[in-house]
């Protein structure tokens, strides 16, 4: 009878309410079986939080039965393949006097209650013969959460079908602790047991006991001390039911839960921080900063995350790879998608027509299309970087506002830098903005590109970049001065073609504060902070997306800048003034760089070149530069010409022409230096495309779409306090669904009542 109620304590303790009832005389060696009474399983919260102070079986005794071991079969046999053998649980008792007593429990038998007083516990909940799940899974989890409590990895060790013809369905699962297996052998090397920590990569390769140093990757491999703790479930009906149940372990449990999560099956994301994960790495994150925020999420500690970095790595890859699938389609939809909510926005493709493969894009929003006319004056083209997994070449067409800012007017994804590729580029270049070709156009110098350019662009002035000429001018000359060579014939071809590249012969053409490509280059290495190397076609136009509208926000808020603010003058003279309000901020400030340089001039009255017009020549006032500039004057007609060609450059007036319209008291700038391309009216005043900026409405479908899920989650989480609200706003949803479907089509509710 003692050893009966020390069974009785014992379960009290290990299962609060349990109860167990025994099979046999008063020898007290018979079989029971426990059973729960009242309260139900805890749930993974509750489970985690226990203490690990208070964990049980951290050291207990091997127990060991005349039940079938975890991996047997041998009960399971029967004629319907059904699993019809006895259930048992292992399990250590402690007798009043603190000796430890064995029992082997038995489905078998008559019911004895024990007192329920006993049901509070801060142990995790134990699994018992007889527990219920509903699904395969929820014993699976059930399961992991008690060995998470408990401090051990749990794995499935192995599962059985039926045997009946027809669909094969799962009638039993068998969940073990992952320190199972034979000490003196390699443990497996299955998916489920590649070791405890994050930092354990993949192989395919055995690794034996000791390191194989011929092997590129190991890794840590899981300790086997012959556990055999497990638990085993099989089907019942509709119900999955505990059957057998072992809880010893052979080896030491971990004591603390910041520990136990970095085994495998305890890294789990929940589906919560995969959300905002995705989110994340939309914008392209890095893995790092989103353990970060997802740690601040949670508390601010990383270590109460139930995951590590390498699995948020993993989620990240897996939803690159997802994309991979149907990378291009996803992209020509998005591209239609656009166009049919702005007709302006063009799109063209290039298809292979052996593969039916997309080999090229090419494609320009209906904003750009409406501010190229005022922006191409001078456009840049690169080809400098590759950007995703299919080695395409990102040739950015690129313009400079009037912030002097760099602004995309254009996108080309190429396979080759070919000539027909070009002029493929080019032609649709020509077709996006009905046939205006850009006046003046700086590339690398590269013979393909200038080839398309003369078949394409016949009337544009093509400039090479004279940074890439001096530095393959370095590159060769170099080569041939070390193997003393003669290196005539490569300056030979400089001189030759130095019309392309020499600043000299472009002092008349517009390419303003620059003579490289640096802005198509700089925006190269600005993109490659959104994009990688490994990334897909859709997701680099979606971080093309995003530089452009980095690249909006920061014309918005240079056009804040000249609206709400205003520069500091350098003098009182009229015609700065007049620079100040009609030249963007940074525009102006190069004007008024020029304006004090003007003060460090001499100026001398020079002959005429003709009778209606006076010459002067001017040179620094302390002869820092021997060069002698002159400026030629027709006051009548208000023009002003310098040698050093300034405004025909950049499209300001220089310091030459400002010292001699302050000689003449000149106190207003001629109307024809003022380039309104510099002016806030360049994007301010823009025809047919422009539009009043409505704050009651979201531009995109994405804001609009993110405006009403903030406003209608709302509604809904007053609408479900009670039944009326919910009623009301339920009916609500069903009298706007008609209307929608009306708006959707571009009429209104009242025009369609008429029309009928």
């Amino acid at each position: 009878m003692a050893h009966h109620i020390a069974r009785d304590m014992a379960y009290s303790a290990m299962g609060g309410d349990m109860a167990y009832s025994a099979i046999g005389g008063s020898s007290g060696e018979g079989s029971a079986v426990p059973r729960r009474t009242t309260s139900a399983p805890a749930s993974a919260f509750d489970l985690r939080r226990q203490s690990s102070a208070t964990r049980m079986y951290r050291d207990p005794p091997i127990v060991f039965s005349d039940a079938p071991p975890a991996g047997s079969a041998a009960n399971w046999h029967t004629e319907d393949g059904a699993a019809n053998e006895e259930s048992f649980v292992q399990q250590p008792f402690t007798s009043h006097g603190g000796g430890d007593s064995d029992g082997v429990l038995n489905t078998h038998g008559g019911m004895h209650d024990a007192d329920e007083d006993d049901d509070i516990s801060s142990q995790p909940l134990l699994p018992y013969v007889g527990m219920e799940f509903d699904s395969i899974e929820d014993a699976q989890k059930f399961y992991n959460d008690y060995a998470f409590g408990t401090g051990f990895g749990s794995r499935i060790a192995s599962s059985k079908n039926s045997q009946k013809k027809g669909p094969q369905q799962l009638i039993k699962r068998v969940f073990q602790c992952v320190h199972a297996g034979k000490p003196e052998t390699t443990c497996e090397t299955s998916s489920h047991s590649k070791g405890i920590a994050a930092g354990g990569s993949s192989s395919s390769k055995q690794a034996g006991v000791e390191m194989d140093v011929t092997v590129k990757r190991q890794r840590n491999q899981i300790m086997c001390y012959d556990c055999k703790a497990h638990m085993i479930v099989g089907l019942r009906g509709n119900k999955w039911v505990v059957t057998y149940f072992v809880a010893q372990h052979t080896h030491p449990l971990m004591q603390h839960e910041e520990i136990v999560r970095f085994y495998r099956s305890h890294r789990k994301i929940p589906e919560e921080d995969y959300q905002l994960l995705m989110t994340m790495h939309d914008v392209n994150l890095s893995t790092t900063n989103c353990m970060g925020m997802l740690g601040m999420v949670h508390g601010g500690d990383r270590r109460k995350l139930p995951y590590v970095k390498r699995d948020v790595s993993n989620a990240r890859s897996k939803l690159r790879q997802n994309q991979s699938f149907q990378d291009m389609d996803m992209t020509v939809a998005y591209f239609k998608r656009r166009q049919a909510e702005n007709a302006q926005f063009y799109y063209a493709t290039e298809v292979d027509k052996e593969t039916n493969e997309v080999t090229a894009l090419f494609w320009v929003d209906g904003r750009t299309r409406a501010l190229y006319p005022k922006y191409k004056d001078c456009v840049f083209f690169d080809t400098t970087f590759c950007t995703n997994r299919y080695n395409l070449a990102f040739a950015p067409i690129v313009g400079v506002n009037n912030h002097l800012q760099t602004v995309l007017l254009g996108c080309a994804l190429v396979p080759n830098e070919q000539i027909e590729t070009f002029k493929w580029v080019f032609q649709h270049w020509m077709i996006a903005m009905n046939n205006e070709h850009p006046l003046h156009l700086m590339t690398d110098q590269d013979k393909a590109m200038e080839t398309a350019i003369k078949d394409v662009f016949p009337n544009t002035v093509h400039r090479c970049c004279k940074w890439h000429v001096q530095r393959k001018a370095r590159e060769k000359l170099g080569r041939i001065l070390s193997m003393d060579e003669n290196f005539e014939q490569t300056s030979y071809n400089m001189w030759r073609k130095r019309e392309t590249w020499a600043p000299a012969y472009f002092r008349k053409n517009f390419f303003p504060f620059t003579s490289t490509t640096g802005r198509s280059e700089g925006l190269n290495s600005y993109f490659k902070t959104f994009v990688n190397p490994q990334d897909s076609v859709w997701r680099f136009v979606q971080q093309y997306e995003v530089l452009q509208e980095t690249m909006l926000d920061r014309e918005d808020n240079q056009a804040f800048i000249g609206h709400a603010t205003t520069a500091p003058l350098y003098s009182r003279y009229n015609f700065e003034r007049q620079a100040v309000h009609f030249y963007t901020r940074s525009v102006f400030l190069k004007f008024q760089k020029e304006f004090m340089a003007s003060t460090g001039f001499i100026m001398n009255l020079a002959p005429a070149l003709d009778n209606a017009s006076v010459r002067f020549e001017l040179h620094s006032n302390y002869f820092e530069n021997p060069r002698i500039f002159s400026v030629n004057v027709v006051l009548a007609e208000e023009k002003f010409e310098c040698s050093c060609n300034c405004f025909e450059m950049n499209g300001i007036i220089c310091a030459h022409i400002i010292r001699v319209m302050v000689h003449l008291n000149v106190q207003k700038i001629p109307q024809r230096f003022m380039l309104e391309r510099w002016s806030e009216a360049a994007t301010t005043a823009m025809s047919g495309g422009g539009c009043l900026l409505d704050f009651g409405h979201p531009a995109t479908n994405t804001l609009k779409y993110n405006a009403l899920c903030r406003k209608y989650t709302w509604l809904a989480s007053q609408a479900c306090s009670n039944d009326l609200a919910y009623k009301i706003m339920n009916d609500a949803a069903h009298q706007l669904e008609p209307l929608i479907a009306v708006a959707k089509q571009g009429v209104l509710p009242e025009q369609q009542e008429a029309n009928q």
